[in-house]
This record gives structure tokens, sequence and C-alpha cells, in this order.
């Protein structure tokens, strides 16, 4: 393991107040909001409230400040540090080793299904910023449907499967980006990625909730849900029901036996005090919990709502009409709600993914980026073939291509039960269509919308430029690319820069072609129109210059479109002219490129022997 002792040394939690920001921020989380208020309602406040903090200061000095320990001890996530246990108590380490992979494996499946629940929040945020919620009202039909639309009901998994293509997966997107936002805070690691993104979040998750905590004292009606809330029945008291669902929230609330603890704990230094900073944590989460409650049950009191039912409904649903019927800051209320919920999403997100990320690091011994970059399941592909076989990178995507696209073509050709991705409606096979919300946004522009895959195009190539310039990596892709000889000779691990460039390179290809289908509406084998070998050849003419690629972009596409247009006016113009101009313009720079580099010559007479 001296491989990942030296991987913690370099990449940790670079204070205790950093740690205790990530570690709050894998505890708070939905149930928070949806499932503690609920609690607090269904049990009748303070009835609730004494048996939860007795179980909170239990937890945080027992279970939190153990797997906070034992983290920091093995200096691994569950896998290990069971392993090593074990070890010591003179037992096969591969048993706590297999033990350990058990939370990991129940943490990736936890942060699947939460990534569901992110995508729900993120696109409920876009509609809290756009006034798309504020304009619902107070109607429950309107609210209600929104919600339904965005989450169906099904009744078994093929149904929901089927539920999601058919309605062109209108929340896949969400999901996405939700997905891209929490792996691109852990791809910068520990320190830069995690701490730094919860130092920020955390803060601003408190100033929106305490912020909302106060307006709320002024709205009228609230009174008699700040008056549920100090109720004390003693006789519920004597009701175990109580104390059971109090342990379960306390213990699931500070996110103990979820194996995140023991993967942060990792990451501290011997300077960080476990004891304070449990304590810390668990203060910090409760009075999180303790916020939304104040925040959603003065709101629910005001129009009589039953708090007896938790549950996704009561975020995107129930709160909705009570917030909207506020008044004139109804719109401002509902977007720091939902900001709140979107920054407790994200920090609690991360620390699920983190745990299966740290497990390929520590067991596999995988770098950070590898680890987290294996969602590139193609790129991986390709760039492990590259380095393992010395197989040409551009003919094997080509060739994988064309394997994506018969797959395409037979699910489109295939009418049969279990072909989800059809249209339910259509009489012969075809694809089912995306619904208008799963398009890019779009912002108005004079009399043209921008789309907004555009402006994150434009963002990325400066991105790209910068770190091709101006890093350390981008230096070494440079001096592969030119020669690995030369490169191998300077002391650069070839193949690491190779396979880092692909996964790079393949997740900006995913990128384009996910803004490309959106655009689309629907999938077919014809949807890109041969865009990948325009590709090429704008790389080819541009010489792999950034900036050139952009300029060369920017023409071939003029020239494209431009014919198009032309052909649909003058029909003398052949809709193909682009193909052709496109191809003498490659034709000339070949030609002109292979008469910079090589002159012809005359092969001179051989001197005729001169006989004495």
């Amino acid at each position: 393991m001296a491989n990942s002792d030296t991987l913690q040394k370099q990449d940790g939690f670079k204070s205790q107040f950093g740690f205790i920001m990530a570690a709050v921020g894998s505890c708070v989380g939905m149930a928070n909001v949806w499932r503690f208020p609920m609690l607090v309602s269904r049990y009748g406040g303070l009835t609730f409230l004494i048996p939860y903090a007795i179980f909170a200061f239990i937890i945080c000095q027992s279970g939190m400040m153990e797997e906070f320990s034992l983290g920091r001890w093995a200096r691994s996530g569950p896998s290990g540090a069971f392993g090593k246990a074990m070890e010591n108590g003179g037992h096969p380490k591969k048993i706590g080793e297999w033990l350990g992979g058990i939370p990991v494996i129940g943490s990736l499946c936890l942060a699947i299904g939460y990534s569901v629940v992110m995508g729900w929040v993120f696109a409920y945020t876009k509609m809290a910023i756009t006034g798309e919620l504020t304009a619902m009202g107070t109607d429950m039909n309107v609210i209600g449907g929104a919600f339904s639309a965005m989450a169906p009901e099904a009744n078994s998994l093929p149904e929901a499967i089927q539920m999601t293509f058919a309605t062109g997966g209108a929340n896949n997107l969400w999901i996405i980006i939700g997905i891209v936002v929490s792996f691109v805070i852990m791809l910068a690691g520990i320190s830069n990625g995690i701490e730094a993104s919860c130092k920020i979040m955390l803060p601003i998750l408190y100033v929106l909730f305490v912020v909302l905590a106060i307006v709320m004292i002024f709205i009228p009606g609230t009174a008699e849900g700040y008056k549920y809330i100090f109720t004390l029945d003693p006789k519920s008291l004597l009701n175990p029901e109580v104390w059971v669902y109090a342990f379960g929230q306390c213990f699931f609330s500070l996110s103990v036996a979820g194996s995140g603890s023991v993967v942060y704990g990792s990451y501290l230094g011997k300077d960080v005090k476990i004891r304070q900073s449990a304590v810390i944590c668990a203060i910090l989460d409760t009075s999180c919990a303790l916020l939304a409650m104040f925040v959603i049950i003065p709101a629910m009191a005001t129009t009589g709502a039953d708090l007896g039912n938790g549950g996704p409904g009561l975020m995107f649903v129930s709160v909705l009409p009570v917030f909207n019927g506020i008044g004139g800051i109804s719109r401002l209320i509902v977007i720091f709600f939902y900001v709140a919920i979107l920054f407790a999403g994200i920090s609690s997100i991360i620390n699920l993914f983190e745990t299966p990320v740290n497990f390929l690091q520590q067991q596999l011994h995988l770098k950070r980026w590898m680890a987290v970059g294996l969602i590139h399941v193609v790129g991986l592909i390709v760039a492990l073939l590259k380095v393992r076989y010395n197989t040409n990178e551009t003919l094997l995507t080509l060739m994988l291509n064309y394997i994506a696209l018969y797959l395409l073509q037979f699910l489109g050709e295939t009418k049969a039960g279990w072909n989800f991705f059809l249209d339910p409606d259509s009489a012969r096979p075809k694809f089912a269509g995306f619904p208008d919300n799963a398009d890019m946004i779009t912002f108005p522009l004079g009399p043209f919308n921008l789309n907004l895959s555009l402006i994150i195009a434009i963002v990325l190539c400066v991105l790209l430029f910068g770190y091709l310039k101006y890093t350390k990596h981008g230096y070494e892709i440079a001096v592969v690319g030119d020669s690995p000889n030369t490169a191998r000779y300077a002391g650069m691990k070839v193949g690491r820069i190779v396979v880092r460039t692909i996964f790079l390179s393949a997740a900006l290809i995913g990128l384009a072609g996910a803004f490309y289908v959106s655009s689309a509406g629907t999938l077919s084998t014809s949807v890109t129109n041969d865009v990948g070998w325009t590709g090429i050849v704008v790389a080819w003419l541009a010489k792999l210059n950034t900036v050139g690629i952009v300029i060369t972009a920017l023409l071939i596409t003029v020239l494209q479109f431009g014919c198009q247009a032309a052909s649909t006016t003058y029909s003398s113009i052949d809709a193909n002219f682009a193909d052709l101009i496109q191809g003498i313009i490659l034709f000339a720079v070949l030609a002109a490129d292979f008469f910079t580099r090589f002159r012809l010559a005359r092969r001179a007479a051989a001197p005729k022997e001169v006989s004495k």
C-alpha cells in the first residue's frame, strides 16, 4: 500500500475547516429537507426533536469519530481499512477487503439513484431562475403535472426504462449535467476540488436557509407552525416508534455506515482533531435540518397542508403553492430554496461517488483522473488499445463509430416489444422524438436564438487553448505528438500521456455529440450528417492549431450552410456543391503541403569515366 500512502500525502484536506465543510456536505442532503420536517410534523415537534438530539450526540461521539479515525489510521477507504483491521487481528486481509467492498458497491448504487434526484433538482433550479415555477401559481394540477412529467411513476424497472425513452428521456439531460458537475469537481482532486467547492457551497447554503427562515417569520399565518414545532407531548415520548424513527433519521443524516466518512477520514492529516470535528459536523448537520424545518413547517401551516408524508413530493410539489402564494418576493424565495437544495445535493453526491473512486485508486492503484475518467467507456477502450497494442487511434475510433452506427440502425429497424427506443405510436420502426424540454437552452439574440451549446463550445475552446499552451500536460502532449522517442528520453511516461489525451478527446467528442443530438430532436444513423469527417478535414487544414481549428471550422460552416442556402434559392446549384469545394480545398492544401516539404529535382546523368 505504499502507493496509497504516497497518494494521500500528495492530496488530502488542507485544513480542518475544509474537512468539516466537506464532511458536513456529505451529511447535508435531501433527508434534511424532505424527511426531517416530515418526521417532526408526524411525531409532534419537540416530542421528536428531543430523542433526535440525544441520538445525534451519541452517534457523533461514537460512530462518526470511529469512522473518521478508522480512515485516517488505515489511510484508505472501507476496503483497505477493513483489510488492515482484519490483518491486525490475525485474520486474512482479503476477507476484510471483500467485506469492505460491500459498502463501496452500496455507495455506488446510492450515487446512481441520487443522480436521478439531482437531475430533478437541476431542472427545478433552472425553472426557478427563469420564473417557470413561479408562473405555475398555486394550481396543484399544474404543479403536480409538471413533476409527474419530470418523474413519471412506474410499477417495474422495465416499465420505468420504457417510459423514460418513450418520453424522450426528458430528465436525462439534467441527470447528465448533474453527473458532469460532480465529476468535474472530483476530477480536480480532494483539496482543489471537493474541499474548495464545499468551502463555497456550504456557507452559501446556510446563508440562504437563514434568510428563508427569517422571511418566514414575517409571513402571515406561520405562527401556528412555530407553535407546533415547540409542542411537547410527554406521553408520546414513551412511544418506541418515535425513538426508532429518530434514531434512523439521525443515523442516515449523519452518514454513519455509509463509508463516506471512512473515505474522508483517509484524507485527514494528523493535526486534525477528530472528536472536535465530529461534534461540529453533527451540530452543523442538525442545524441545517432545523433551518429546513423552520422554513417548511411554518410555510405549510399557512395553508393547513398535511406534512405527514415526506419524500420528493414535499420538496417539488407541496411547498411550491405555499411559496408562490406569498406575494411579491415569491420568485426570490423559490430561487433561494432550490439553489440551497442544489448545493446540498452536489456536496452529498460527490461524497457518494468518492467512495468507488477511492476504491479504484487505493485497491487498483489507478490515478485519480483515470478513476474518475472511467465514465468515458469508449475513450477508455481506444486509449488502452493504443497504449497496449499501438493501434491507430483515428482508424480505431472510426471503426468503433461504425459499430455504434450499425447498432443504432439495428435498434431503429427492429419493431419489437423490448425496443423501448421506438415511438410506440408509429406504424413502422421509428425512433421516438425528444420533448421540447430535452433541447438545449436558448437565449434570444435579436431575431435569432443563441444556443447554450455554442457558448459552452466557445468556453471549452478557450480553456483547451490555455490547457495545451500554458500547462505541463499540454507541453507533454505536444512533445509526444511530435516525437514519442524524444518524450521517452526526456523521462515522460508516454503511455500515460496518450491515455490521458484520448480520455480528454473522447469526453469532448461525446459532449459535442450530445449537443448535436439534442438539437436534432431524435436519433438516427444520419443525425450527424457525417460531421466527423468534416472534423478531420478541419483539423488537417488547421495543422492541429487550436486557434486555427476555430477559424477553419467557422469558414467551413459558412461554406457548407451558404451552399445549402444557395441550393434552396437557386435550383441550378446542387446541394452537394459544398462538399465539392471542400474536396478541392483539401486537395490544394495537400498539394501545397507536399511541394513545401519536398522539392522535385531533376536527376543529373552520371559522369562518364575518362579513359587514360
